[in-house]
């Protein structure tokens, strides 16, 4: 690529993704083509302030999922957020959306599990996608959660 549009492009791409995650709803198929757009046109990426900017906004979604736990909704989201991030060049600290989750997982995941267990499938559908981000959020969860 010609070196102006090479530039043009980085900065385009770059504002672009880093502004999907300010938005109060991400739109992880926007973010996503992105990504494989800055990837293809081989740009470099703004690697600290998208970690800075995405690392923040999962944290403020687990935070809301903690006051709210039963919201299936933003739970699939924040799984899908954070499995967009983990194929882009950037180093994420997970440390304090592990710390989220663990909390709410730990707390809230009780009362599901009782509910599951009485035969209650949203309930067993939330344990389940609890269970999914736990992973991506690279839990052992096997070990962390109680048995089913």
């Amino acid at each position: 690529l010609p070196t102006a549009f090479r530039t043009a492009a980085e900065l385009t791409l770059n504002l672009d993704l880093q502004r999907n995650f300010m938005e109060e709803r991400i739109d992880v198929d926007r973010a996503r083509s992105t990504a494989e757009d800055i990837k293809r046109l081989e740009v470099p990426m703004a690697s600290e302030e998208l970690e800075f900017l995405a690392r923040r906004r999962v944290e403020q979604m687990l935070d809301e999922l903690a006051e709210n736990p039963s919201d299936f909704t933003l739970l699939r989201e924040i799984r899908e957020v954070i499995e967009l991030l983990k194929p882009l060049p950037i180093e994420i600290n997970y440390w304090q959306m592990q710390n989220i989750y663990y909390r709410m997982a730990t707390t809230a995941y009780m009362d599901f599990l009782r509910s599951a267990k009485a035969g209650d499938q949203a309930a067993q559908n939330w344990i389940d996608a609890v269970k999914r981000l736990g992973r991506s959020l690279f839990f052992n969860i096997e070990i962390m959660l109680p048995k089913d």
